[in-house]
């Protein structure tokens, strides 16, 4: 019937949707951080592997409140304070 189709429309619009919206989420997150931690290793130089994982793992609410706090980062101890103070 129309109403059938018409939900099934609907339903596939809303799938759409989701899958377009997650995916501008992830571009979101992978752009930031990219952009943190290009900003932390032209600052103090390469991370150590568990430093970049732990800072990959984090929230894109989280990366973009540390994207702030390196601005006042004096030494590279400053990430691992920070990072213990703001868990995944």
């Amino acid at each position: 019937s129309e109403q059938d189709a018409y939900e099934d429309s609907l339903k596939y619009y809303r799938d759409l949707k989701n899958v377009v919206d997650t995916s501008k989420e992830e571009g979101r997150k992978e752009a930031t951080l990219e952009l943190v931690l290009r900003q932390l290793d032209k600052r103090f130089g390469s991370l150590a592997e568990p430093t970049q994982f732990a800072i990959e793992t984090r929230s894109i609410a989280t990366l973009k409140a540390l994207s702030e706090a390196l601005l006042d980062f004096t030494s590279s101890d400053n990430i691992e304070v920070w990072l213990e103070a703001h868990p995944a």
